[in-house]
């Protein structure tokens, strides 16, 4: 094999590792785009670190609820966080809305096990 047949084949490699890699990227980046474009919103209405607001405002400035970094859940909710703000669903007097919180260090403490779901559908 010349210099140039190995070269030929050094660089087809390459382009098609490069193209392999960037659609798997191309993935990360927009599940990543999501969560951070969901945590500048929830952000954005809970300067205080914590806040009540209707769903619908969310629904209008894009909130996507499918996707998210992480769970807590404290003894009565379930948090969906982007990174270090999380909300929770509430219902007050049958309006929808959600419970912005900014994340605690006594939330490092919490370990959702996924196989718990399992042990109680089994039992």
């Amino acid at each position: 094999m010349s210099f140039l047949q190995k070269a030929d084949n050094d660089q087809c490699r390459s382009q098609y590792n490069n193209r392999v890699q960037r659609d798997h990227e191309r993935k990360i980046q927009l599940v990543n785009h999501h969560i951070r474009k969901n945590r500048c919103i929830l952000c954005h209405l809970c300067p205080e670190g914590k806040a009540t607001v209707r769903k619908d405002i969310l629904d209008a400035m894009g909130y996507n609820y499918n996707r998210f970094s992480h769970l807590y859940k404290s003894k009565n909710q379930l948090y969906y966080f982007s990174y270090d703000f999380g909300f929770t669903p509430i219902d007050q007097n049958g309006i929808a809305k959600v419970l912005i919180v900014k994340h605690q260090d006594y939330m490092d403490k919490f370990s959702l096990d996924p196989w718990s779901y399992l042990k109680t559908q089994n039992s």
